[in-house]
């Protein structure tokens, strides 16, 4: 039995109007997102820059969020409020939109590259965070659009073990082993020319 003519028009319009709709209550929740999430924020909790980064792990650090998986202080139980109010495609679809943004650069690893801790850096993060194969390969975010305060957070939550992953692999894991192979004067020259490496 053939479909009459109208009822081709019918569906078409249905998805057109789905579609509006969603991109409008994606875009309903953008201001959340850029309250903390630009370099110049003035929030209680400037977060980290998301342009640029890719939007598989904006996803993935979201639903890290969501499971607690990501440390226990005011502000990443703050971030767990914000992921358990939206739904598993309105997380895709911010996570795409974020990721889509432009990004000022805020660490420049050029301007510590004369301390000790630069070469801490060279020999265990630069293969990660700045080659196209290491990125790749271990889903690392790239280093230049996140201030230091965030950074040196991070790696205090990932020596403590208080940030992991949902679905840990051996290269999604691998920056607790990292943290936890360096003596405690390579973290702390690390620490010090992140500070630098951010001003």
């Amino acid at each position: 039995m053939r479909k009459h003519p109208f009822t081709y028009l019918f569906i078409f319009l249905s998805l057109v109007t789905s579609s509006f709709s969603f991109a409008d209550e994606i875009a309903s929740k953008h201001h959340i997102c850029i309250a903390c999430h630009t370099h110049n924020a003035k929030s209680v909790f400037p977060g980290p820059q998301l342009g640029g980064l890719p939007a598989d792990y904006i996803y993935q650090q979201l639903d890290n969020f969501k499971h607690g998986l990501r440390g226990d202080d005011a502000e990443t139980e703050m971030m767990k409020n914000i992921v358990l109010g939206l739904t598993d495609k309105q997380a895709r679809g911010l996570s795409e939109w974020a990721s889509d943004h432009e990004v000022k650069q805020v660490f420049d690893v050029n301007k510590a590259s004369d301390t000790v801790g630069f070469k801490v850096y060279e020999e265990k993060c630069l293969d990660c965070h700045n080659s196209v194969i290491g990125r790749f390969m271990t889903d690392s975010p790239r280093l230049e659009g996140l201030n230091s305060g965030y950074i040196l957070k991070q790696l205090a939550l990932f020596k403590s073990e208080s940030r992991t992953v949902a679905e840990p692999s051996k290269h999604q894991t691998k920056m607790i082993s990292v943290i936890k192979s360096l003596t405690d004067e390579e973290f702390l020259s690390l620490t010090t020319f992140i500070k630098q490496a951010g001003q």
